[in-house]
């Protein structure tokens, strides 16, 4: 809890690089897959046809924003279920879906989900979604949810396909 107070407090700077944003998603997935096999949850993905696209992002942070969605989902879904993670690409934008067949978040709480120190969990910090917001806009990306009680939850992150370093004080536009 220590180190996601830390995290929330001083995100790292970025440090963007062309990443095979598949090939993250995979790796991800395969870090919590003992987890989705003893708990009876099929993964099912739909990507782009293109496997190898890269686009900049900091993969070290993109890593933490989805392991964060995942982590929530196996937490919704203790008795099983299906986790669907899709990508799509845009014109300006690269998106990630991420729905799975849990329990869903009420009407009332879905307000409050990326809020700090909101939770519903009894051991639940209450920074996950926080913090994964905070990367996401860090990326200069959007996070938004759709659910409700018995449907599950839908998590859609949109990400620019170009990166776009923020005026700092004292630059001026070019």
């Amino acid at each position: 809890m220590i180190h996601q107070l830390l995290d929330y407090g001083k995100p790292a700077p970025l440090s963007i690089k062309e990443t095979d944003i598949h090939k993250l998603v995979n790796d991800t997935i395969d870090i919590l897959n003992s987890k989705f096999i003893d708990q009876k949850i099929g993964v099912d993905k739909h990507f782009l046809v293109d496997q190898d696209l890269r686009i900049p992002v900091d993969p070290n942070q993109l890593r933490q924003a989805l392991l964060n969605i995942f982590l929530n989902a196996l937490e919704a879904m203790p008795i099983g279920g299906q986790l669907k993670i899709e990508t799509n690409q845009s014109s300006k934008d690269f998106e990630i879906t991420v729905s799975d067949t849990g329990s869903g978040i009420s009407k009332e709480d879905l307000p409050q989900i990326f809020d700090p120190f909101f939770s519903k969990k009894d051991h639940g910090t209450g920074l996950g979604l926080s913090i994964t917001q905070s990367l996401i806009e860090n990326h200069n990306g959007t996070i938004e949810v759709k659910s409700a009680i018995g449907s599950g939850a839908e998590f859609k992150i949109k990400l620019p396909l170009v990166h776009i370093i923020p005026e700092g004080p004292g630059q001026e536009e070019g």
